[in-house]
């Protein structure tokens, strides 16, 4: 085993030896499947903000949680070797979480570097700022510099996408605690947006906290009474909900599946076989955007002003106008 592969106590100790010298060290994450020039240059341009490179190495089993079957298709001690291997590499620690926020609490590297598809305000940045932390923006890949497109040229069948959706404030309008089939009001233009990006060849889920169960206000019974209408309503227009999931907790219960947990989106990507990194989550509120941006996912905020952080990467007036952005910018 090369000696640069290290355990996350032995990368600390390393950090804190180089810290002692003076030399300040960048992280960067990734699964890096396939490696690539696209990787080459983001590595090179790392390594060049600081004095030393660790590689943060998402694991096979967290690859799989986020970009779904088959993937990686290279297994963790493959890719972690072929890192090492690289002069500009200094260090290299894998870990199980889809985003590091655990590993990089306990590392507290000096600089982070991003690339632009996860921008400056990013899930970890409130973390690498708590010890005087920096996010470093690194430069766009092109498309031909990019994992999944030199996998298709392979003639790896990509796994599916989805459009992962809250409901209340979302879909349909909320009227605090909606328990009752007949309370349901649908968003303008909700219906013909969800057929747009079904048409297009996204799967529709439902990821909805549902904490009037907990509370006792309403059943779970109650609750699939207004999913029937929600699923016969849109199977009138021509539409199809692949799945609903629902969190009954309440919030001081801190379960894994109430959003902004990643439970529920990480379940669904599971039993569906979805490439969340190429998938969207799409709510109302902020714990929307953090379970998405969380689970490696786009996101998009609809009807509201509120600011987020980490920001979504759409911000939105209606469910109409995310449906175009998410197309626009899925190229189809």
């Amino acid at each position: 085993m090369s000696a640069k592969l290290l355990s996350p106590d032995q990368a600390a100790a390393q950090i804190a030896r180089w810290r002692r010298d003076g030399k300040k060290t960048v992280a960067v994450s990734g699964s890096f499947d396939i490696l690539h020039q696209g990787h080459m240059n983001l590595l090179s341009e790392a390594r060049a903000g600081g004095d030393a490179l660790l590689v943060l190495l998402n694991s096979d089993a967290s690859v799989r949680a986020y970009k779904g079957p088959g993937r990686p298709l290279a297994a963790q001690e493959t890719r972690a070797a072929q890192l090492a291997a690289l002069p500009m590499v200094d260090a290299v620690v894998l870990f199980d979480e889809v985003v590091p926020l655990g590993l990089l609490e306990k590392l507290k590297p000096d600089i982070l570097a991003n690339g632009p598809d996860y921008g400056p305000d990013c899930i970890e940045r409130p973390v690498v700022e708590s010890w005087g932390g920096r996010i470093l923006m690194t430069s766009p890949r092109t498309g031909a510099n990019s994992t999944s497109a030199i996998a298709q040229r392979l003639g790896v069948a990509p796994n599916p996408r989805a459009v992962l959706l809250d409901r209340d404030g979302t879909l349909v309008e909320d009227p605090g605690y909606l328990s009752r089939p007949e309370q349901l009001v649908w968003k303008e233009g909700a219906a013909d947006a969800l057929k747009r990006l079904s048409e297009a060849g996204f799967l529709l889920i439902v990821i909805t906290n549902q904490s009037g169960i907990g509370r006792g206000l309403f059943s779970k019974t109650d609750m699939e009474q207004v999913h029937q209408r929600l699923q016969g309503d849109l199977a009138k227009a021509g539409v199809t909900l692949k799945a609903i999931y629902h969190c009954p907790h309440r919030p001081e219960e801190a379960c894994a599946c109430r959003k902004p947990g990643t439970g529920l989106l990480l379940q669904a990507g599971s039993e569906h076989g979805l490439d969340l990194s190429k998938s969207w989550m799409v709510g109302d509120k902020c714990s929307d955007i953090e379970a998405g941006r969380m689970a490696n996912m786009r996101t998009a905020l609809v009807y509201s002003k509120a600011s987020c952080r980490p920001a979504p990467h759409v911000i939105a007036p209606t469910l109409t106008a995310a449906a175009e952005a998410i197309l626009s910018e899925s190229n189809v």
